[in-house]
């Protein structure tokens, strides 16, 4: 006969994002390939030298994608070519993203463009801890409670199985293509709070 109780405890654990990922991009337009690309990887030098000059180090910039695309008349005729170059920066000083965006993008001028904006947690490793914690605390306690409730003690942990999922804020930003470095800072970015929710489900037997 079955005498054990199955109980599914939930846990959350929420704390404020700590780290910025951009990506940023240079856009230029000319009669020849190689000049497209000249223009376009001089305006994100320009970026990149702005943001190393707001302290961001280095190794938190990194090459995205490259393109280059034609540029056709109305009779179907190559008359030039758009060259786009794009960076990935990571901020990890929130307090600074605007004047550190609003830098890059004067830097590189009319050719600046800012296509992505997220957020999230430096360790999220920590708030997964904390939120098993904290399922297992709430798993425990119902447990407890269906064994008074029917008279019995909880006797050993038969088994353990768990389910989790997380939700990164969405910072408020605008698309930013072709802004100015004033117009960039003046965008609110409110971080938000990052989140994890555990869900355990725990099986004991009764005595």
């Amino acid at each position: 006969m079955d005498t054990g109780v199955t109980v599914t405890g939930i846990g959350t654990a929420a704390a404020p994002p700590d780290v910025m990922h951009l990506e940023l991009a240079a856009e230029a337009e000319a009669s020849g390939v190689q000049d497209a690309l000249g223009q376009a990887s001089a305006a994100l030098e320009r970026m990149r030298r702005a943001l190393l000059d707001q302290g961001v180090d280095a190794a938190d910039t990194g090459s995205g994608p490259i393109g280059i695309n034609p540029r056709y008349d109305q009779n179907s005729r190559v008359y030039g070519y758009v060259a786009e170059l794009r960076l990935r920066v990571m901020l990890r000083d929130l307090a600074t993203a605007g004047p550190v965006l609003s830098a890059a993008v004067t830097a590189g001028g009319d050719a600046a463009r800012v296509y992505g904006m997220s957020l999230e947690h430096s360790d999220p490793v920590e708030l997964l801890r904390r939120a098993r914690e904290a399922a297992w605390k709430d798993a425990h306690a119902r447990a407890v409670q269906y064994a008074r409730l029917a008279g019995r003690e909880l006797g050993d942990l038969v088994a353990v199985t768990e389910s989790s999922d997380g939700s990164q804020p969405v910072p408020r930003t605008a698309f930013l293509a072709g802004f100015s470095g004033e117009a960039v800072a003046s965008v609110p970015v409110e971080p938000g709070t990052s989140t994890v929710t555990v869900r355990v489900t725990a099986r004991w037997e009764l005595r």
